[in-house]
């Protein structure tokens, strides 16, 4: 009886183990304010516990090696430089395991918005993970005082989805694409159409109210992960919002960010 319990606990931590957890993360301003020790040093645990992190909102004194868990070398950095089309400015970053090695070796790579379209034109990197390459496509939405103009963003993200497709990086391609984000729309909205018009298998997970009042109270589905499940495999009942437990909601908005971070995970 003992080796049989043996044998059905090491297969449970073999299958776990199998998982790739990724997330996003908006994080309201992430910089080197010494008044945000606390902020830091729950990101930088939360993407401990996943192993493709992606983030919004990190300014330009962000110091990313304050977020990045483990020894030097465990995990790989990548950002952008700063967008914006006004006086503020934000960066994109990932945060991953160094197991999944990236074929665009410096840095995220831009979208080319030539006619300025983004409030913060899109950028993704392209990892390997198991004997695929997934482009892992970073955005953060405009706010703007109208929602056609999120409605707009998020029709174009269509246009963005179909040239990281395209895109030859270091001689390889690939039509495996996960876009995540804050995308300041739910994910049954009507912005979403041109995105899920490239395919009948296209994803919007997870939606669930992310985005949180002053109060902590949860209040909009904002955040969400886009990809087309005919390419990638994604384990769509692991779609949630990060567990931030023991913390409470009212903690986490004073002293992390505005919106709680969601994740999936490949299989």
């Amino acid at each position: 009886m003992r080796k049989k319990l043996l044998t059905i606990v090491i297969f449970s931590q073999s299958w776990m183990g199998a998982q790739v957890a990724f997330t996003s993360q908006n994080t309201l301003h992430l910089s080197d304010n010494t008044n945000k020790d606390e902020k830091r040093k729950f990101i930088k645990a939360q993407n401990g516990k996943h192993k493709i992190n992606l983030l919004q909102e990190v300014m330009k004194s962000a110091d990313l090696a304050q977020v990045t868990p483990g020894m030097p070398g465990d995990y790989l950095v990548q950002s952008t430089g700063l967008k914006g089309q006004s006086s503020y400015k934000e960066r994109y970053a990932i945060i991953f395991d160094k197991a999944y090695q990236p074929v665009n070796m410096n840095n995220m790579v831009d979208y080319p918005d030539a006619s300025n379209d983004f409030s913060r034109a899109p950028s993704g990197t392209m990892l390997t993970v198991g004997t695929s390459q997934i482009w892992f496509v970073d955005l953060h939405a405009i706010f703007g005082k109208s929602i056609g103009l999120r409605r707009a963003e998020a029709g174009l993200m269509a246009t963005v989805y179909n040239w990281f497709a395209m895109r030859s990086e270091n001689g390889m391609m690939t039509d495996k694409i996960i876009i995540a984000g804050d995308w300041n729309l739910p994910a049954g909205d009507t912005g979403f159409t041109k995105l899920k018009a490239l395919s009948t298998t296209m994803k919007v997970l997870p939606n669930v109210d992310s985005s949180l009042t002053k109060d902590g109270n949860a209040s909009e589905a904002y955040d969400h992960f886009v990809w087309d499940s005919a390419k990638v495999s994604v384990t769509e009942t692991t779609c949630d919002l990060i567990d931030i437990s023991p913390k409470t909601t009212q903690w986490f908005r004073k002293n992390v960010s505005d919106h709680r971070g969601i994740t999936c995970s490949l299989p």
